[in-house]
């Protein structure tokens, strides 16, 4: 039963209609390894019931044993069952990066128990599916835009007139480049308040390019 389990999700996954995806392979042999596990228990109570060991007395058994095993192991059938919503759900994928709670890295393996995430600093944080299935996940590679938001300062002796040129001059270069979007609204170039450190000028921009090197 084992082995037919393994075969069938092997040929599923091998068929041309297949979706392309590690998720959907993963999920296949997740799926082909709890099939294994019930289809051998069944065998094995209908077995026993063949050979004159009531079938009722080893479920009975065979439930408490489970209960024992659920609690002990109670962490691990978690994580796998957060394995199976990521793999579901498709929050995010191999390679891509993402921002889970107050971390953020770029996967590089989802596994049934836990996946792997590199951080900044190039080192890989193993992390229980069960927290990501619990945390709140942004997916940064499936953004379309990166906003652009930055302050600089200007003497508090400088003229009006000199500063509302700045502005303007300002609006048209950002405005002018070619990854820059122009909506209502955006780009913004405002004057937000004096302070003093001096005359303190806002400029916001949404640049048109998922990948963070372009936008940098």
């Amino acid at each position: 039963a084992r082995v037919a389990c393994w075969l069938l999700a092997e040929a599923i996954i091998a068929a041309p209609a297949f979706p392309e995806t590690t998720y959907d392979a993963n999920l296949m042999r997740l799926l082909a390894r709890v099939g294994s596990l019930l289809s051998a228990g069944l065998l094995l109570m209908l077995g026993a019931n063949e050979v004159g060991v009531p079938a009722l007395g080893l479920l009975a058994g065979v439930s408490i044993g489970g209960v024992a095993l659920a609690l002990a192991a109670q962490s691990t059938v978690e994580n796998l069952f957060g394995g199976v919503s990521i793999f579901a759900d498709k929050p995010f994928r191999v390679g891509d990066g993402i921002r889970y709670g107050a971390n953020s890295g770029t996967v590089v393996a989802i596994g049934p128990r836990s996946s792997r995430i590199r951080g900044a600093d190039g080192s890989v944080t193993t992390v229980p599916n069960a927290d990501l299935a619990r945390t709140h996940i942004t997916n940064l590679a499936t953004r379309d835009r990166w906003v652009f938001q930055h302050r600089i300062a200007v003497p508090r002796e400088t003229p009006r007139a000199r500063i509302v040129a700045l502005l303007e001059d300002l609006q048209g270069r950002i405005a002018a480049h070619p990854l820059v979007a122009t909506t209502p609204g955006w780009p913004r170039v405002r004057l937000v308040g004096v302070t003093d450190g001096g005359i303190q000028i806002e400029i916001g921009a949404q640049i048109l390019t998922g990948d963070e090197g372009a936008f940098l």
